[in-house]
């Protein structure tokens, strides 16, 4: 009896992220820090699949630019996890203004009205472009231009997109933006901090 026990707790302390995003297998372990293993390439090519990634579960509270595991928003509740880069806390504005380089229509990401500084971690070929997915729902007329937990997004006078963050949220984003597998926080809209699942310190490519 004893044995048919453990076997079930070891198989319930593996943790399995299958669709979505770049997911994360992680072994139970009772240290706070742990190494976590991804499958995918949503974060590419800062974390690359098949790396692992070392986190802290103690670590809470990000900041913007961190890279941290969160909860599944489809369904917390069932302890998937993925990987994603915080771009933006309670309290800021997110304005999307779309240009143009010549070939394609890209977005611009603002803060509070600055132009966000993702050069030090975006590649060219993969992080530049958020247009190339259909995922912009929330910008079609029919779709009432409105998130899928309601939050409104409205058009600007300066022709900027604009997304609330409220307080106690976050809003993440994937590094591989042209990857038209992904999910984050263009399909789900700015998630609670109480999502947060840990902070990667350390990646091991």
């Amino acid at each position: 009896m004893r044995q048919v026990k453990k076997k079930v707790l070891v198989a319930l302390c593996l943790i399995l992220v299958l669709v979505g995003s770049s997911s994360v297998f992680i072994g139970c372990s009772g240290s706070r820090v742990v190494w976590v293993d991804i499958d995918g390439t949503s974060m590419y090519p800062t974390i690359r699949h098949g790396t692992q990634v070392r986190a802290d579960r103690r670590l809470l509270n990000p900041e913007r630019g961190d890279i941290v595991i969160v909860y599944d928003p489809r369904a917390p509740f069932l302890n998937f996890l993925w990987v994603k880069r915080i771009i933006a806390l309670g309290g800021d504005t997110i304005y999307l203004r779309e240009e143009f380089n010549g070939t394609e229509y890209y977005f611009v990401i603002e803060i509070n009205g600055y132009d966000l500084d993702e050069s030090y971690y975006l590649d060219d070929h993969y992080g530049l472009n958020l247009n190339y997915r259909m995922a912009w729902n929330w910008m079609r007329p029919d779709a009432g231009n409105r998130g899928p937990f309601g939050f409104r997004i409205a058009l600007t006078e300066r022709g900027r997109y604009e997304i609330h963050v409220p307080y106690g949220y976050m809003f993440y984003l994937s590094d591989n933006r042209r990857n038209p597998n992904t999910l984050d926080g263009i399909d789900e809209g700015p998630q609670p901090l109480t999502h947060m699942w840990g902070t990667v310190i350390e990646i091991r490519n």
